[in-house]
């Protein structure tokens, strides 16, 4: 017997309806909270008691249009070329821009208009948040979060291929890029894969679907970038639980059974969090990135992040050892007992398990 949140997608797909079943509908609610498809709770089961978890997204997604927009313009006024990616673009290709919900507004622009980009983020009326990360500063307003990267992904966890995103993107407005379709769905693969190290949802699914189905993408060249990041297995599973999910066939792949993954999915929820989830207690994922992400908050070896930790010093080679000292005294004042949880968890090493999991989901 399948769960329940797999029979309301496969309704979904099919433009079907279902009855609930009294006897299952808190485990059902919150397994879609887990994975943060409540809006279709509504769409499928029609229940009157489902319909502000439909609301509560589409204001939500409404609020964060606009915001993008107001962006947008002030980006463009002050010459600052950006990019937008995840569900700040894919929710435009959802039937309903409602059912992909999402936590913030995700824009990149070049690490040296990070200062200017940040001014305008404070004179918009947006906070900085606390959280301190190797790709992106966090800003507030109103309960609404925008993530300004000046880096796609956290050096340690980054590929070559994206080392130089606007290369891989188009112009699409003034000072507005976008990637195109093929680079954005490999850099949502290898997003995807970052996050299933330690646990990952079914919206990603939902998301590779309407990439395949409404981008019109050269798929010979899409293979050919999959394959030179490394990530052919990894397709074959999300195409054959896309067939699982809808019964569509959107691209040549070997069939295989797939319940191990669906199953793998469900009990991660979103972001790795479902209560089921249990890799994060074993530890799996830490001794990939551990010692990297040490080296380089540390000793700032990679030169986004440190021009955007300090933005005139870490341009040049020659200012790098004072950039390195006070980065080091400020660790050690301010850091030093985050840093020896992390240097000294219990997961030192992969284990023989965490090989053959990642060999079976398709990741590094």
């Amino acid at each position: 017997m399948q769960h329940p949140i797999i029979d309301m997608l496969k309704a979904y797909f099919k433009e079907e309806t279902l009855e609930m079943d009294p006897t299952l509908e808190s485990e059902i609610i919150s397994k879609a909270k887990e994975q943060a498809l409540t809006p279709f709770l509504y769409i499928v089961y029609q229940k009157k008691e489902y319909r502000p978890f439909y609301i509560s997204a589409s204001i939500m997604q409404e609020s964060f249009i606009r915001m993008q927009k107001e962006l947008t313009e002030k980006l463009n006024a002050a010459e600052i070329k950006h990019l937008y990616f995840k569900g700040s673009v894919l929710h435009e290709l959802y039937p309903d821009s409602s059912l992909r919900t999402r936590g913030d507004i995700d824009v990149l622009v070049n690490t040296d208009k990070l200062n200017e980009a940040k001014e305008i983020m404070l004179q918009s009326g947006y906070k900085i948040l606390g959280y301190e990360a190797q790709h992106h500063i966090e800003f507030e307003r109103d309960g609404h979060i925008v993530e300004v990267h000046y880096s796609l992904f956290d050096h340690y966890r980054t590929l070559e291929y994206f080392k130089k995103p606007f290369s891989l993107a188009v112009k699409k407005e003034e000072y507005l890029y976008e990637f195109t379709n093929e680079n954005h769905f490999v850099f949502c693969l290898h997003h995807f894969a970052n996050h299933l190290v330690r646990g990952a949802g079914l919206r990603y699914i939902l998301d590779f679907y309407y990439m395949l189905k409404k981008w019109n993408m050269d798929l010979n060249l899409l293979h050919s970038i999959i394959g030179q990041v490394g990530y052919t297995k990894l397709y074959y599973n999300i195409l054959n639980t896309i067939y699982f999910l809808t019964e569509e066939e959107l691209d040549n792949f070997p069939k295989e059974d797939i319940q191990f993954f669906v199953d793998y999915l469900l009990k991660s929820g979103i972001h790795g969090f479902g209560e089921e989830n249990d890799i994060q207690e074993k530890g799996f994922g830490m001794k990939n990135y551990k010692f990297k992400a040490i080296l380089g908050g540390t000793f700032l070896t990679d030169k986004s992040y440190r021009i955007a930790k300090y933005p005139h010093l870490g341009k040049h080679w020659f200012t790098y050892p004072l950039c390195l000292i006070h980065r080091i005294f400020y660790l050690l004042f301010t850091q030093t007992g985050k840093l020896f949880r992390l240097l000294f968890s219990k997961k030192n090493k992969i284990s023989e398990e965490e090989k053959e999991l990642y060999k079976k989901l398709g990741i590094k």
